[in-house]
């Protein structure tokens, strides 16, 4: 047994547990949007064996329902006595092999990153740990919970954007989801228009050659030309590499790609090649960079468009042809979408919590979309050269 205080500790912990144990049972009072264990559990859903949320004072985000419509093990519960408020995490094999987590964490966004929290973290190594009294306390409310229908879901998002209405929002919060990008332009409609693009091919083969050098190499082992290729600065005629974002005119940029500054390379080293990207990764790689440039030459554009060859999955290369388009698109200041300090938080984070972020997640048949959708964006937002 151990008790967890950091919010973050507490979120490492259920990512750790979800892969390390084949099923799941939650109970929780609400949830929103905390994205690296959404993510997680929407690519694992037959993990899930049982989950409750509570959507008393419609604290639960239509966010998170809507990401989990299709997972028939997810259900809510509004009690008519009382509140229903447990935040009780249970992850199991079998009787004799399990832990969970128990205390005061919501499955929200705060709990995971901010909040002060306690949890108690028990398994089953533990002396006379109750996994029978969990597992059946858990069961229990979910039983009497239900599936919301398409009314009911209705109607509780009326009711949630009413009472969230004048709340203020900064992006760090458990957030609507960005309705000018759900306006603009669903899931379905995103992959229709990528796929409609006259240059589609001519991207993907881009992306797919960026993707198999990272997978082999680190920044600072690529070719010379390899390199130039992944910054946008290659010289190469009639190349393909100037999609994305050309970085020609960065001239001090430019030169460190081909002096092959490593700490470019170390930056880019600080970025996971697969998996959950967190915000942390991105801080790391941006404090590293701006180290390799203590002179200038360094720019949203420029550290952008290396972030969207290393994972396109989570970043778009910013510029100025695209910037007010993707502004708009996401409806966000223009000055946030420009600066390297707002860019997780104004560009990642409001796609993340969207529901097309969470139909991505969960469409398993375009799969070369969903593995460049953030690079791919572009596709909305290019305005032409400025």
């Amino acid at each position: 047994m151990r008790i967890i205080t950091c919010p973050t500790d507490i979120s490492a912990t259920l990512l750790k547990l979800i892969s390390r144990y084949d099923k799941l049972s939650w109970a929780v009072a609400w949830a929103t949007n905390p994205r690296d264990i959404i993510d997680t559990l929407l690519l694992n859903p037959k993990k899930i064996r049982h989950m409750v949320v509570g959507l008393r004072f419609e604290q639960t985000s239509p966010l998170f329902i809507e990401s989990f419509q299709h997972v028939k093990n997810v259900k809510y519960i509004d009690l008519q006595e009382g509140v229903f408020h447990p935040k009780c995490y249970l992850f199991y094999n079998n009787r004799n092999k399990w832990e969970a987590l128990i205390g005061s964490s919501n499955l929200t966004t705060n709990a995971m990153t901010k909040n002060a929290e306690i949890c108690v973290h028990l398994s089953s190594s533990d002396t006379g740990t109750p996994y029978d009294d969990i597992r059946k306390y858990i069961v229990g409310y979910w039983k009497k919970a239900w599936r919301l229908s398409k009314k009911e879901f209705e109607n509780y998002k009326q009711r949630y954007e009413r009472r969230n209405k004048n709340r203020t929002t900064n992006y760090m919060n458990d957030r609507i989801p960005a309705a000018a990008l759900e306006q603009r332009l669903d899931w379905a409609g995103f992959v229709e228009e990528v796929l409609d693009n006259d240059y589609y091919d001519e991207m993907i083969k881009v992306l797919d050659h960026a993707q198999d050098l990272f997978k082999k190499h680190s920044f600072a082992d690529f070719s010379k030309q390899d390199r130039r290729r992944i910054a946008g600065t290659s010289k190469e005629k009639d190349s393909d590499w100037g999609l994305f974002g050309r970085m020609n005119f960065a001239t001090r940029f430019q030169q460190q790609v081909a002096l092959n500054n490593k700490a470019i390379s170390n930056a880019l080293d600080a970025i996971p090649t697969t998996g959950i990207v967190r915000k942390s990764d991105y801080d790391s790689f941006i404090k590293i960079i701006k180290k390799g440039f203590p002179d200038g030459g360094l720019g949203i554009s420029t550290a952008t468009r290396l972030l969207a060859m290393k994972r396109p999955d989570y970043f778009i290369c910013v510029s100025k042809p695209n910037q007010l388009q993707l502004a708009n698109l996401l409806g966000v200041p223009k000055s946030h979408v420009y600066s390297i300090d707002e860019y997780w938080e104004s560009v990642v984070e409001t796609a993340q919590n969207t529901s097309w972020w969470a139909d991505a997640v969960n469409d398993t048949k375009n799969k070369i979309i969903k593995k460049y959708k953030m690079a791919l964006l572009d596709v909305l937002c290019y305005q032409g050269p400025s």
